[in-house]
């Protein structure tokens, strides 16, 4: 006859021991930054609170909000003035566009350079606004408002053009300055099929 024991199966403390564990990461996941009750794994849940932009949600729940639309008069990626040796530092006026540098065709004739977003959520730029002064050109770049209707998906991604300044007398020595950074020192650029070591 077989004798039956009063202790617990071989198999029962490993399984309440896993049993605790699984408690206790229950417990941290439910308690991270953005979680809900709802939480279930990436398909479930209140998506855009922690889980991924292309998670699922139930019935009833309410519908993902859209990411918001660009502000156009904020600088785009990328927009910031950031080479040569400019006044990097100072901000954007609203409203408009910063120029990063220029290009000299000629004597009389400028390419000023620009980092814009997508001119449909950005707004494109405008005509320049040319101030020559006896020791400075001052060229101020404005921003035209968005085409865009709020149903218009958005990429953040940096465009960079330039815009063909005509001057009334020859640049010469004068300094180019960006009229939206309050005057800040333009970099003159190698066009861009030029070889800038000859």
């Amino acid at each position: 006859m077989r004798r039956i024991s009063m202790r617990p199966a071989r198999w029962l403390v490993p399984a309440l021991a896993a049993l605790a564990v699984l408690a206790v990461i229950a417990v941290m996941w439910l308690q991270r930054p953005g979680a809900s009750g709802n939480d279930v794994g990436v398909a479930g849940g209140d998506a855009g609170q922690g889980s991924p932009p292309y998670a699922g949600s139930s019935p009833g729940d309410d519908p993902v909000p859209e990411p918001d639309k660009p502000d156009p008069l904020e600088p785009p990626p990328g927009g910031e003035p950031g080479t040569g040796d400019g006044d990097v530092d100072v901000d954007v006026h609203a409203g408009m566009i910063a120029a990063t540098g220029y290009h000299v065709y000629d004597a009389t004739h400028l390419a000023v350079v620009y980092t814009n977003g997508v001119p449909e959520c950005y707004g494109a730029a405008g005509t320049p606004r040319v101030e020559e002064a006896a020791d400075t050109v001052t060229v101020t770049i404005p921003r035209t408002p968005p085409t865009s209707d709020g149903d218009t998906a958005c990429i953040d991604i940096a465009l960079v053009d330039s815009l063909d300044i005509t001057l009334d007398a020859p640049l010469g020595d004068r300094l180019v300055r960006d009229g939206s950074r309050d005057g800040a020192k333009l970099p003159l650029e190698s066009l861009p099929n030029e070889d800038p070591a000859v």
